[in-house]
C-alpha cells in the first residue's frame, strides 16, 4: 500500500520516485543476486477493511478510468446498487452499506470463477496473491497492518539499515467510517468472500479485535 511505499522511500532518503518498480522476474533475480542479505516482506490487511477501502476508492467513484468497465458491469449485470454517476449528497450510510454488501456478494462468485468480471488484484484474495508470489520468491516476513509497526524497523535493521524511519499505517479513508457501517451481516459477507484470508492470516472479526 501507499503507507508501505512511503516508508521504504524514506529509508536513507531515497524517495518514492527512485524506488525500483515493475521489474521482470529476470531483472528481479539479477537484483537479488547483487544484493545478498536483502529482506522481503508483505503487509496484509483485514479483509473487511480492505474490501471497504477498495469499494470506496475504485468501485463507487467515477474518476477511475481503469475501473470504469468493472463498475459498469457491477451496476448493470450484477445489480450492485451504485449510481451511474458519482454519488450525490443523498448518498447516505445506509445506501453505502447496501452497495458494499452487494459488492461483497459479487466478490464471492468472482473469486470462485463464477462471474464474467475479471479478478482484479485490488480485491483478489491476499492468500492467492501471496501464493503466486511465493512461486517465484516467498516473502521472508508477512505482517498484518494491525501488527506493531516497530516490526518493520526490525526487518530494516536486519537488512543493514542503521536508522530506519518510523512507520505509520495509512488511516482508512472513505465516505463513512467502517465503525458506522459494521455489523454482523457485513462481517459475514466479508468472511464468505475472504474465508481463506481470515484463516490464513489469523484475522478475527472486527467486533472482537477493534
Amino acid at each position: 500500500g501507499a503507507a508501505v511505499t512511503d516508508w521504504v522511500g524514506r529509508i536513507d532518503g531515497v524517495g518514492e520516485d527512485a524506488l525500483l518498480r515493475g521489474m521482470s522476474q529476470k531483472e528481479m533475480r539479477q537484483w537479488m543476486k547483487a544484493h545478498p542479505g536483502f529482506r522481503s516482506f508483505s503487509v496484509v490487511r483485514h479483509p473487511l477493511r480492505r474490501a471497504a477501502e477498495v469499494f470506496d476508492r475504485f468501485i463507487l467513484p467515477t474518476d477511475r478510468p481503469n475501473y470504469a468497465d468493472p463498475r459498469r458491469i457491477l451496476r448493470q449485470r450484477y445489480k450492485v446498487p451504485i449510481p451511474a454517476k458519482a454519488p450525490g449528497p443523498d448518498w447516505d450510510a445506509s445506501a453505502h452499506k447496501a452497495a458494499l454488501m452487494a459488492f461483497l456478494g459479487v466478490v464471492v462468485g468472482n473469486l470462485a470463477g463464477q462471474t464474467s468480471l475479471r479478478v482484479d488484484p485490488a480485491w483478489a484474495s491476499q492468500t492467492v496473491i501471496l501464493q503466486g508470489m511465493s512461486g517465484f520468491c516467498p516473502p521472508h516476513h508477512i505482517l498484518r497492518d494491525e501488527d506493531d509497526p516497530a516490526i518493520l524497523g526490525e526487518i530494516a535493521r536486519a537488512a543493514g539499515v542503521n536508522d530506519p524511519p518510523s512507520y505509520d499505517a495509512a488511516p482508512l479513508g472513505g465516505r463513512f467510517p467502517l465503525d458506522l457501517l459494521h455489523d454482523g451481516k457485513l462481517e459475514r459477507a466479508a468472511i464468505e468472500a475472504y474465508r481463506k484470508d481470515y484463516l490464513s492470516f489469523g484475522f478475527d472479526r472486527l467486533d472482537k479485535n477493534g
